[in-house]
């Protein structure tokens, strides 16, 4: 109850009027393409919460482990971005894990694109949907690597998915710690790519606290890589602040304030409200990125240095 409270003392304090009328959560949601939409709906706990002990004040922090016994290491619903891809593919990065990256018919050009994964993680085992081999056809294949030193870094192979006679969920042990992830995919596409592990603690020294621009209703992907700007010529920034565990943003540009998200953050976790309705956010290694759920779309926020007018204290007058 007190983290509640203080979640609402935190977006009182940020708070000073009304969202843009033509932007607000609900129609950014609505506006979202077919693709984004069917990827948005996500399970009812997409990631489970951390043991407690870590505070986001910094007094005494005791981090944990995100554990993720139930959910796909790979999905942006777990704060994890596709920091680069081919981009010959027909679906959204967003969808990659789930329905494949589209090549187009007859391509043999290898599908390759690279994970970034909000922190390091102890990755247990992937597995991926792959079709029935046809006769006189390539097979798919998905070759797994993983990283430690950045996105264009050296990467380890793993292994290999490959398809069979029959329609099969294949799947390998990783037992491997990194942070990157490279996949190369060959042949027919495939579905469902998972990868199960344990995200390491946030850092100590990691603080969500400052401003953010928000990606609009299309996810910040174009020509191959991921954009840390959006699209929107007019965004909705957010001010996080953070009082205790109480973690809370609240919309802002350089018109006025808009809606608050009181909330709690946990571990690396951003648990938060949007007009009543829970979600959940992802607040990687540097808390230059929280990436997650927000009332059902996938939310992207950003860090900027930008200071937008209603994003800072306002004063009236002087003396």
């Amino acid at each position: 109850m007190r983290h509640i409270v203080l979640g609402v003392v935190i977006s009182a304090l940020l708070l000073g009027g009304c969202g843009k009328s033509s932007q607000n959560t609900a129609a950014t949601a609505a506006s979202a393409s077919p693709a984004e939409q069917t990827s948005s709906t996500p399970s009812p706990a997409v990631i489970a919460s951390p043991s407690p002990g870590t505070s986001a004040s910094g007094a005494t922090p005791t981090p944990q482990p995100t554990p993720t016994p139930d959910a796909n290491l790979l999905d942006w619903q777990n704060g994890t971005i596709v920091r680069s891809y081919t981009s010959g593919g027909t679906n959204d990065p967003n969808d990659f894990a789930r329905y494949g990256v589209g090549m187009p018919s007859g391509s043999t050009v290898p599908a390759v694109f690279t994970y970034e994964l909000p922190g390091p993680a102890t990755i247990a085992s992937f597995s991926a949907d792959l079709p029935a081999t046809d006769s006189g056809k390539p097979a798919a294949t998905v070759d797994v690597a993983i990283g430690t030193n950045g996105p264009t870094g050296d990467f380890r192979d793993l292994g290999t998915l490959t398809s069979g006679d029959a329609a099969a969920t294949k799947s390998l042990t990783a037992n491997a710690a990194g942070r990157w992830v490279r996949i190369t995919a060959g042949g027919p596409t495939f579905t469902n790519l998972v990868a199960t592990g344990t995200l390491a603690p946030l850092p100590a020294a990691a603080s969500p606290v400052g401003i953010y621009v928000e990606a609009d209703g299309k996810a910040p992907y174009a020509n191959g890589v991921f954009l840390n700007h959006s699209f929107d010529t007019d965004p909705w920034y957010r001010k996080i602040a953070i009082v205790g565990t109480a973690m809370s943003g609240a919309r802002c540009f350089d018109g006025h304030l808009g809606d608050g998200y009181p909330g709690t953050l946990n571990g690396r976790v951003w648990n938060f409200s949007d007009s009543g309705n829970a979600s959940q956010a992802v607040v990687n290694d540097d808390a230059s990125l929280i990436v997650g759920v927000d009332n059902g779309a996938p939310l992207y926020l950003m860090r900027v240095s930008t200071q937008p007018k209603w994003c800072v204290p306002q004063t009236s007058g002087t003396g």
